[in-house]
C-alpha cells in the first residue's frame, strides 16, 4: 500500500474507530473478547483496503467486516465447545435427564436439536445461536418453542424459559394511572452523613432495571408549587435486537395531571444491561399520537450518538458501578472536568415522607451543559431521588414550561456547576419511597 493509500486507511479508521469499536463490544460477552476481534477487523480492513471502491461507503465497508469477525468468533468457539456438550448435558439435568434429553434431542429434526444444545446446554443467547448458525432469530425462537413443547408433550417436562412482561395500564381510571403518588410533595430532608462513599450500582436514570418483567413508577413535582405533574410508568415488555445486539425494549406511559390524559407509548427505547455496562442501544422519536412526521429509529450506530449518552467510556457504555469519583467543591459551587460523567457527592440520609434510606448521591450534568441532576440511590441500586435543574435559557426556550409557571422560577434552589447556575425545576420520586 502506497503512502497516499496509507493516509486514506489511517482517516477511514479513525473517522469510524468510535463506532465500530462500540458495535464490537456490544456483540462480545467481554472486553478481552471484543478486543481481539477488533484488531482481527483492523487487520482483515487494512488487508483489503484496496477492495473499498467508494470512501462514502467507508462506515457500511467496516461494519460489515466487523460484522464478520463477529461471526468467525462465534463460530470457532462453537466448535470448540462442542465437544464438552455431553458431559454439559449430564452435568445439568436430573437424574435421568441426560438420558431424556438425548431421546429428545435424537427424535428431533437435526436443526432443532443443534439450537436446544446451544440454548440450553451451552447458554447462548438466541441472538448468539442466529448469529452463529446463519439464520434469522425469529426462527430460533420458533425452533426453541417446537423443542419445548415436544418435551412437554413426550416427557411432561417444561423447560423454564422467561416470562414475557405484562402489559399493564390497558384501561383505568386517573387515580389507578397516579398509581398512589400523593397529588403534593412529601416533606424531604436531606443530611450529608460522615462516612466515605460506598458505590452503588446505578442501572438506570429512568427508574426503571432493564430486564424482561420489570415495572416501575416515578412521580414528578414541579417547583416552587411542589405540585404532582405527572406520572410515568415504564415496563420492560420483551427482547429487542438492534443491529445483531441483543437487549431489551423499555416502555414509558406518562399520565398528565392537568390534561387528565394518559399518554400511552410516550416514549420507546432500548438497553443492553451486562455485569459491567449499561448500554442504550436506540430510541424512537417524535412519538406523538397525531403526529403527521415520521417515527424515527436512532442507534447506537449513529454518528454522534455518544453526545447523548456513554460519555464515561464511549465504546463500552455506562459502568453499572458508580465508584468514587468526588464532585470538587468550593465556595462559588461544583467544579467538574467532564460534562455526561457522574461525579460523586458523599453518602446521605434522606427522608421522604414517612421513610428514610441511606443513599449516594451523584451528580451529572448533560451534554450541552443545558441540564444537570442529583441522584440519590440506595446501596441496592434502587434511584429513590432525582433532583431536575435547568438553565434560564433552557426554561425560557422550552415549550414544557407556561410563562405563568417561568415567572415563578426565580423562588426556585439554584446549583452551580462551572460558574453555570442550574434552577431546580423538579423532583422525580420512585414508588419504593411511598
Amino acid at each position: 500500500m502506497n503512502q497516499n493509500r496509507e493516509t486514506a486507511f489511517t482517516e477511514l479508521m479513525e473517522r469510524h474507530r468510535l463506532v465500530i469499536e462500540r458495535y464490537v463490544h456490544y456483540r462480545m460477552p467481554s472486553s478481552a473478547d471484543a478486543e481481539d476481534v477488533l484488531q482481527e477487523t483492523w487487520i482483515a480492513a487494512y488487508t483489503h483496503f484496496e477492495e473499498l471502491a467508494d470512501p462514502a461507503s467507508g462506515k457500511a465497508w467496516l461494519l460489515s467486516i466487523a460484522k464478520n469477525q463477529c461471526a468467525l468468533w462465534y463460530r470457532k468457539r462453537y466448535r470448540r465447545e462442542e465437544r464438552e456438550a455431553a458431559a454439559r448435558c449430564a452435568a445439568v439435568m436430573p437424574d435421568g435427564g441426560s438420558v431424556r434429553l438425548a431421546d429428545l434431542l435424537s427424535g428431533l429434526p437435526r436443526e432443532t436439536a443443534r439450537i436446544l444444545q446451544l440454548y440450553y446446554i451451552q447458554g447462548y443467547r438466541q441472538k448468539e445461536i442466529a448469529a452463529r448458525l446463519g439464520i434469522p432469530t425469529g426462527t430460533v425462537k420458533s425452533r426453541l418453542h417446537y423443542a419445548r413443547e415436544r418435551l412437554r408433550q413426550s416427557y411432561g417436562t417444561q423447560m423454564t424459559v422467561r416470562q414475557k412482561g405484562q402489559k399493564q395500564m390497558k384501561n383505568g381510571t386517573a387515580s389507578e394511572y397516579t398509581r398512589g403518588f400523593p397529588p403534593e410533595l412529601p416533606e424531604i430532608t436531606i443530611e450529608k452523613l460522615p462516612e466515605p462513599y460506598v458505590p452503588v450500582r446505578l442501572l438506570e436514570e429512568n427508574f426503571i432495571i432493564p430486564r424482561i418483567g420489570e415495572e416501575n413508577s416515578e412521580g414528578t413535582y414541579r417547583y416552587p408549587a411542589k405540585k404532582l405533574t405527572c406520572v410515568s410508568t415504564c415496563r420492560v415488555p420483551k427482547a429487542a435486537c438492534i443491529h445483531e445486539v441483543d437487549g431489551v425494549k423499555v416502555v414509558r406511559d406518562t399520565y398528565n395531571i392537568r390534561a387528565e390524559k394518559l399518554y400511552r407509548n410516550e416514549k420507546i427505547w432500548f438497553s443492553q444491561m451486562t455485569e459491567e455496562y449499561i448500554r442504550e442501544l436506540g430510541c424512537l422519536d417524535e412519538l406523538e399520537e397525531d403526529d403527521e412526521y415520521p417515527t424515527y429509529l436512532t442507534t447506537f450506530l449513529d454518528e454522534g450518538f455518544n453526545d447523548i449518552v456513554n460519555a464515561e467510556d464511549p465504546a463500552r457504555g455506562m459502568p453499572v458501578s458508580v465508584r468514587e469519583n468526588p464532585v470538587e467543591e468550593g465556595t462559588d459551587g461544583y467544579r467538574m472536568e467532564t460534562y455526561n460523567v457522574r461525579y460523586t457527592t458523599g453518602m446521605y440520609r434522606l427522608t421522604v415522607g414517612q421513610q428514610t434510606f441511606r443513599a449516594a448521591g451523584i451528580l451529572r450534568v448533560f451534554y450541552r451543559s443545558c441540564s444537570a441532576a442529583v441522584s440519590y440511590v440506595s446501596p441496592e441500586g434502587r434511584m429513590l431521588l432525582l433532583r431536575w435543574y435547568e438553565t434560564e435559557d433552557s426554561i425560557r426556550q422550552s415549550d414544557n414550561y407556561p410563562d405563568s409557571w417561568i415567572d415563578t422560577i426565580g423562588a426556585n434552589e439554584v446549583l452551580t456547576v462551572n460558574g453555570i447556575r442550574y434552577i431546580h425545576t423538579e423532583d422525580r420520586i420512585g414508588e419504593i419511597v411511598l
